[in-house]
Parts: structure tokens; C-alpha cells; sequence
């Protein structure tokens, strides 16, 4: 990462935590692009942005850089559950559902997936799974 990238991405985190979210999401949206855009090796940053551009309320955008992200690493769990968070703020609930039910096949563990599954076939109406 090169230096300018780093400072963005550090500028970006503190506008993050004093809540100024699209500041946030201008900062690490340069530093995203100053290693170069979506690369495997800039996938964390790709991840700080989803995360700042939710904050923002921005779950459209969210969705669309998480399935950057998943496209890449399809086995992160972790990912896969934001992304299919993101996709049911959209209002895109079977898209959602596949990407959770995978996230839970990876971590059935992991109980905010199976809540955010949950509400995905609950909208779905697929009250059995819910």
C-alpha cells in the first residue's frame, strides 16, 4: 500500500468514528483507488468502504462493492453475510438468502446470519425457514 493510500485510508477511519460517514466514504473511496481499485491485495479496503457507505446508509452501493468483494473471496463467511445484508436493505430478499444460506454452510455458528436468513425467508415468505 502506498503511502497516500494509508493516510487516506487512516483520515477515513477517523472521519468513520466521529460519525461524519461521507467524508468517511470519500476518503477510502480515494484510497481505494489510489492501490489501484478492486485487487485481491485491496480487499480490506473494499471492505472498510462497504462498511462506511452502510453507515451511510448507502446499502445499494454496499451491495454492489460486497459482491465485488465475494466474487473474489466466495468463501468468506463474513462477507457473504454482510453482502446478503446489504442486499435485503435493497429489498432484494432471494438474492440475499443465497448468499446467507452459503454464509451459514461456511459458520452455522454464526447467529447474525442465521437471524439476517431469517428475516430474508420470513420476506420471502418462506415461514419455515424463518
Amino acid at each position: 500500500m502506498t503511502g497516500d493510500s494509508a493516510k487516506l485510508r487512516d483520515a477515513a477511519l477517523q472521519h468513520y468514528k466521529a460519525g461524519r460517514f461521507a467524508e468517511a466514504v470519500k476518503l477510502q473511496v480515494q484510497a481505494v483507488n489510489a492501490i489501484g481499485g478492486l485487487k485481491p491485495e485491496g480487499l480490506d479496503d473494499q471492505k472498510r468502504l462497504a462498511a462506511y457507505l452502510f453507515a451511510a446508509g448507502d446499502h445499494r452501493s454496499t451491495a454492489a462493492v460486497m459482491g465485488q468483494v465475494v466474487k473474489l473471496q466466495p468463501d468468506d463467511a463474513e462477507s457473504l453475510t454482510n453482502y446478503g445484508v446489504a442486499l435485503s436493505r435493497t429489498g432484494q430478499f432471494a438474492e440475499a438468502a443465497k448468499a446467507l444460506e452459503r454464509a451459514v454452510e461456511l459458520e452455522p455458528e454464526a447467529l447474525n446470519t442465521r437471524d439476517a436468513l431469517a428475516a430474508a425467508c420470513y420476506r420471502l415468505k418462506r415461514f419455515g425457514e424463518a
